[in-house]
């Protein structure tokens, strides 16, 4: 899980979802707010989705975030 501020100032929680056959997602919430956004991720494990996730700028997930879909 990591927590990072988008263009605006808000802040976001991201964190890694294992899915049903073996599919990886990141979440992401925004602070005081109940809204989750989800986008697959291209890891095949935890494991690598949790160092991919622990790699990215906080651009870069600022550009995912801007990819992911309201859940």
């Amino acid at each position: 899980m990591r927590r990072f501020h988008d263009a605006s100032g808000t802040e976001w929680t991201v964190a890694l979802s294992a899915g049903s056959y073996g599919s990886m997602t990141l979440m992401f919430s925004p602070a005081g707010d109940s809204a989750i956004f989800w986008l697959a991720l291209e890891a095949a494990t935890a494991a690598e989705g949790q160092d991919m996730l622990a790699g990215f700028s906080d651009a870069e997930l600022c550009r995912r975030l801007d990819l992911a879909e309201r859940w």
